[in-house]
């Protein structure tokens, strides 16, 4: 059983347009129960309606839909001058590269492939609207730079922030079956690496940092293999001066008790020869 989702103090407004009633229900129904207030709108005409009336903080939109399509929909609101700030989020179950550029043409800010994971829908809303809020307070604007040429699905996205004129940070984008997946790219010498490039490139740092680093490990186990060998030598010596040490008491002792007994003989010895004097003595 999953633990109940965090209710929001302030619901924040997500205008669904779907034109499958069972679809946008199924939509609202997550929204609602994570804590957005959802509304719902058939078709793109009532859609303009209800964003303008309002003003949602996120617009999730079909593409394939009759009469207005998403992508028109969404050239329409990024070119209301009271709606263009709003994220715009397309769902699609078309495949292939050209839907991503018709939807980054008409300045969709991400979009979703049907069926999608509901979880990575919630966390790529969250990220939608920080972003937003992000641009508001003018600390980051999103641009976006396509190249498709050299590999299917792939593209460069770069990150600019306002004000700071070398802090571009260059990510690559994968198209996936859930949407856009960002990726870091190699920037080295060589320039951008993106797809396999990128790949081969991480592949050839990481083993030559495997290298340096059994190199290291490597002079690590012979520092530790002499350490060993150093304090083996250095129990020997001492085991070897202990025995010195106490041979060298030992003659010391014996030479201590010789030096002893030998002045002990000679003063008895002239005692001896102090009392023959007193016996040989004339009367």
């Amino acid at each position: 059983m999953e633990p109940p989702r965090e209710v929001k103090p302030n619901p924040i407004e997500v205008l669904i347009v779907e034109d499958s009633a069972t679809q946008a229900e199924q939509l609202k129904y997550l929204l609602d129960e994570d804590g957005y207030s959802a509304i719902v709108a058939s078709d793109a005409k009532r859609a303009l309606v209800l964003a303008r009336k309002h003003k949602p903080s996120l617009i999730m939109s079909d593409i394939v839909m009759p009469e207005m399509d998403g992508y028109t929909l969404c050239k329409m609101v990024k070119a209301d001058s009271e709606l263009k700030d709003i994220p715009v989020l397309l769902l699609t179950s078309l495949t292939g590269a050209e839907e991503v550029l018709k939807a980054l043409q008409c300045g969709a800010d991400n979009f979703v492939r049907k069926p999608f994971d509901h979880n990575r829908l919630l966390k790529l809303i969250e990220y939608m609207l920080t972003n937003r809020e992000l641009r508001r307070s003018g600390k980051m604007q999103v641009g976006l730079e396509i190249e498709i040429g050299g590999e299917r699905n792939r593209g460069l996205y770069v990150l600019k922030s306002r004000g700071m004129a070398h802090s571009n940070q260059i990510r690559e984008f994968k198209l996936t079956d859930h949407g856009i997946e960002l990726l870091d790219v190699y920037v080295g010498p060589e320039g951008v690496l993106t797809g396999s490039a990128r790949l081969s490139q991480e592949a050839k740092n990481d083993a030559e940092q495997l290298l340096r680093q059994q190199e290291i490990e490597r002079k690590q186990f012979g520092l530790e293999l002499k350490r060993a060998a150093t304090e083996a030598q250095i129990v020997v010596l001492r085991s070897e001066f202990k025995a010195d040490e106490s041979e060298t008491f030992k003659i010391i002792e014996m030479e201590k008790a010789k030096t002893e007994r030998f002045a002990q003989d000679q003063k008895k010895m002239a005692e001896s020869r102090k009392a023959d004097k007193f016996i040989k003595k004339p009367v």
